[in-house]
């Protein structure tokens, strides 16, 4: 104790001790404590944040993965239907052009065997023409009262 009354201790440091830990204990429950709490909610929070966008980062790209799988087999579906779609639109286009050609060759043979009897007829019209042309030809030429 002597040392302490050397050093210029006395009565007051025991109330001061007293109230330094009284106020250190008050401090810490009404400030540090609760500023310490939410410190670690939001250390709390923050990673939770980060697990829930680490989470929903993943699901995202499985959900384009699947995206991604859908519309390449939607894709091939459609590829498929436009394909059998084209080939049968192709095959019915031949059919129907071979038709028209038949009905066509029918039609020009039928106007054909019409041109070659009017031809017929008309040559046979005409094969005793040159005689009665040659006939008019000289009346013509040569009135009839100067013979």
């Amino acid at each position: 104790m002597d040392l302490l009354r050397t050093l210029g201790v006395n009565q007051t440091f025991w109330y001061q001790l007293v109230l330094l830990i009284v106020v250190f204990i008050v401090l810490s429950k009404l400030i540090i404590g609760p500023y310490l709490q939410a410190i670690d909610k939001r250390k709390q929070r923050t990673l939770g944040s980060e697990e829930l966008a680490a989470n929903m980062l993943a699901k995202t790209e499985q959900i384009q993965r699947e995206y991604e799988t859908r519309a390449q087999q939607m894709n091939m579906q459609i590829r498929e239907v436009y394909d059998s779609v084209r080939a049968a639109a192709r095959k019915e286009q031949e059919t129907t052009i071979q038709a028209t050609r038949a009905e066509v060759e029918t039609y020009l043979r039928g106007e054909r065997e019409k041109l070659k009897k009017n031809e017929d007829k008309v040559r046979a019209e005409l094969a005793g023409a040159p005689a009665e042309l040659a006939g008019v030809v000289a009346e013509q030429l040569m009135p009839a009262g100067g013979r």
